[in-house]
Formats: C-alpha cells, structure tokens, sequence
C-alpha cells in the first residue's frame, strides 16, 4: 500500500456512491483493513467495488503498467466497469448488455476468430498455484513459447486480451476488485471467463482458479493445453 493507493480510494470513492445514490464501498485499501467490509457485496445495496491502484509494485518501479478499476455489483452481478491506464492514456467501460468501449477513441471491443489449433499466445501467474497446479502446468508448458506474465496488473492484462494482443492468462487468487472490472470487459467483448471446472465468475464468491480468454474457442484450447 503507498499513499497514491489511499488518496486515490479517498478521493474516488465519495464520487462513485455520489453517482448511484445509495450505494456502498468497498475499497482495496478500506477491506485489507476490515475485511468485513466484503460482506456487503451480498447485501441489497449497489455495490461499487474499487482497486484504487492496480499494479502498485509497478507504480513504485516507475513503470507505466498500473491501472485503476472500478466495478458496479447490483443483486451479486457485475453490470458496470471500468479499467483506467493513465500512463497510457487508456480508459475501458463495459456495461453489462452494451457491449465494451476503449472511451479514447470509442473502439467498441469485439472478440475475432482466431485458430484455437495454432500456438496460443498466453500466461500463467505462478505465484499463488497450489503445487500440484504447478506441476500439471509446468509438465504441459511446453505446449507454449512463453507463461510467463507481462505485468502483475490485471488492469492492464484483461484489455489486452480483450483486444485480442494474446488469448488467454490462468489466475488462481480471484479478489473481486481485481476481477470482476475485467471479467465484464471481456465477456461483453465476446470473450470468455470461467473457473477451471467451468464455473461462471461470481464476484460475491471466493473460488480460486480463474481462467480468462479471447474467445470461448481459445478457452477451451487453452484449458486442454495447459493439462485439463
């Protein structure tokens, strides 16, 4: 935690529940300090969720990939989100029903087809795999050029597969500010997240093993390749 994440929470979070009336916060930074807070995503209130800096180690480093997100949880569902890269001038909305939108230049975010045979393009983020996860992995890698991340920000990774500039990254730790901005981005764009069992992304369930891809297709592709 650094000061940019707290004055950012500080000053966010009043301008969201300002915008739907009646809603609630839970904050990153406010919910590692009372994580009671999560509670209230099961509640009856709207719920915004916040991750005022998303890739804080990379915002210390002085590198630009760092993201603030944001996600609107109405009834336990994700139906609005939005993921901001300052350094690169970026800011990604998606409403649940109304598709995804890079606001800059208004690109509506729409998933193409892709050869699931050919290589996939993808990562997976090691740090928190159970190791008998590890081990299935690393027996099928080389199924892969490369699992190793481009960042450590799912602020900046979920637009990148939205975009399609790769197809797929595996999570195990699945913290809803972290996930449930980009999981609305990328199946609003046509694209696909599901647990490793195929369970549907809930933002009020804390279930590990999250696999996110560009396609439906490329989900599939990428579940067998990386050992299930």
């Amino acid at each position: 935690m650094t000061v940019a994440d707290e004055e950012c929470e500080a000053e966010l979070g009043p301008a969201l529940r300002a915008a739907v009336p009646g809603s609630v916060l839970v904050g990153e930074e406010a919910a590692s300090s009372n994580p009671g807070l999560m509670n209230g995503l099961s509640g009856t209130a709207p719920v915004w969720l916040l991750d005022p800096l998303d890739g804080t180690s990379a915002f210390i480093e002085g590198s630009p990939d760092y993201a603030v997100m944001a996600a609107l949880i109405v009834d336990g569902a994700t139906v609005l989100s939005v993921i901001h890269q300052p350094e690169y001038e970026l800011t990604y909305v998606a409403e649940v029903g109304s598709g995804a939108y890079e606001t800059h230049t208004g690109m509506r975010l729409t998933a193409t087809d892709r050869d699931s045979t050919e290589e996939l393009r993808g990562s997976v983020m090691k740090r928190f795999l159970p190791d008998d996860i590890r081990q299935t992995i690393e027996e099928h890698e080389s199924n892969f050029e490369s699992l190793t991340p481009r960042t450590t920000s799912a602020g900046i990774e979920y637009p990148t597969i939205a975009v399609g500039d790769r197809d797929f990254i595996l999570y195990w730790r699945t913290l809803a500010w972290d996930h449930a901005p980009g999981v609305l981005l990328l199946t609003e764009s046509g694209g696909a997240a599901a647990h490793l069992d195929g369970h549907p992304y809930r933002p009020t369930e804390q279930r590990n093993g999250l696999l996110i891809a560009h396609t439906p297709e490329l989900w599939e592709a990428a579940l067998i390749k990386l050992g299930w």
